[in-house]
């Protein structure tokens, strides 16, 4: 067996659509990051992190420019091997985001599921849990906030003998697997439009990750 602190971070963030109508810019809306290790080691059916990211836009989203500071996901304990799923969320903010990420753990705390640990301002620390599910759970009984899923990637194999100290970056594409249809303001004619996302491919997130022993 073999063991190795596992340190994850998003680089960048590529969307075709954002969760927004064109030409209609809300500044309340704003997106988060759901990441999930599964099985990373004994005793830990999953551990899944949040991390509350700029007003993504349509193209590439630049996220590397803080560092692991503001970017990291992970800094966690593997053994062997484990899998990992990110998913991005939009949503229509009537919190503001400490409010919404606490809302999110409180949840998912009430629910008996899992322990959280670290500051409200970037990565949340942990969450251990029974599963994406129940995240997903979370998120939408967080507050009174809209939360719509923009994309997520399938599960993604990790075999921690493979990444050592130095840091691969790998791309991965982000997939809608059910459609959206969200109404707004059209401010062109100030009537109720509809926006439909369909399901399929929908960007992609490119990660950095690097392995320490301990």
């Amino acid at each position: 067996m073999q063991r190795k602190l596992l340190f994850v971070s998003i680089d960048s963030i590529t969307l075709n659509l954002t969760g927004e109508p064109p030409n209609v810019h809300d500044e309340s809306i704003k997106h988060a990051v759901m990441a999930t290790l599964i099985y990373p080691r004994s005793g830990a059916p999953t551990v899944t992190s949040a991390l509350t990211v700029a007003d993504l836009v349509s193209g590439d989203n630049d996220l590397s420019l803080g560092g692991f500071s503001s970017n990291g996901l992970f800094k966690e304990e593997v053994q062997d091997s484990t899998l990992l799923n990110l998913t991005v969320v939009n949503r229509q903010q009537t919190s503001d985001v400490a409010k919404f990420l606490l809302g999110l753990f409180a949840t998912i705390l009430g629910a008996g599921i899992g322990v959280a640990t670290g500051g409200l301002t970037g990565v949340l620390g942990a969450v251990s849990a029974f599963g994406v599910d129940a995240i997903k759970g979370g998120i939408k009984g967080a507050g009174d906030d809209e939360v719509i899923t923009i994309g997520s990637t399938n599960n993604i194999p990790i075999n921690i003998a493979e990444i050592g100290p130095d840091p691969v970056t790998r791309e991965f594409l982000l997939v809608l697997t059910d459609p959206v249809v969200k109404r707004f303001i059209d401010p062109a004619t100030g009537q109720v439009a509809t926006l439909t996302i369909n399901p399929g491919q929908n960007g992609t997130v490119r990660l950095t990750m690097r392995a320490e022993d301990f």
